[in-house]
């Protein structure tokens, strides 16, 4: 494979979280492909796997819970926020917002440029399994 198509499936794994729980099969799939052939793309795939089902556990979690705009929406936590269990709505809809657009966005870009990326929290793991 050449670095361009290495480059191209490092970035497309980490925008597969868009495709909501599909994503997680995706960077699942491309991680068992692609792991013989190219420890740059198997790294990537790894973080974004591990990524993935992290924050669907967590927002599985604060769904269950009511909070974090996931049943209201978030246009309701920003004008009513008042309406989640412990008042934090607007915080938590923000930070899914981080956690689910922007930080795999930014990784994505860093697989597009051919560079590395660890996401927070979880890339000192992610590592230990490759």
């Amino acid at each position: 494979m050449s670095r361009s198509d290495d480059r191209l499936f490092s970035g497309l794994v980490h925008l597969s979280i868009f495709l909501q729980g599909l994503g997680i099969f995706v960077a699942l799939i491309i991680y068992m492909l692609q792991r013989q052939r190219s420890s740059f793309v198997a790294r990537h795939a790894m973080q974004s796997l591990i990524y993935q089902v992290a924050v669907f556990i967590l927002v599985s979690v604060l769904g269950i819970l009511g909070i974090g705009g996931v049943s209201i929406g978030m246009m309701g936590q920003i004008f009513h926020p008042h309406t989640s269990i412990f008042g934090f709505g607007f915080l938590f809809a923000l930070l899914i917002l981080v956690l689910e657009v922007i930080l795999p966005i930014w990784a994505s870009i860093q697989g597009f440029q051919g560079r590395s990326y660890r996401y927070p929290v979880i890339g000192k793991y992610t590592d230990r399994l490759l």
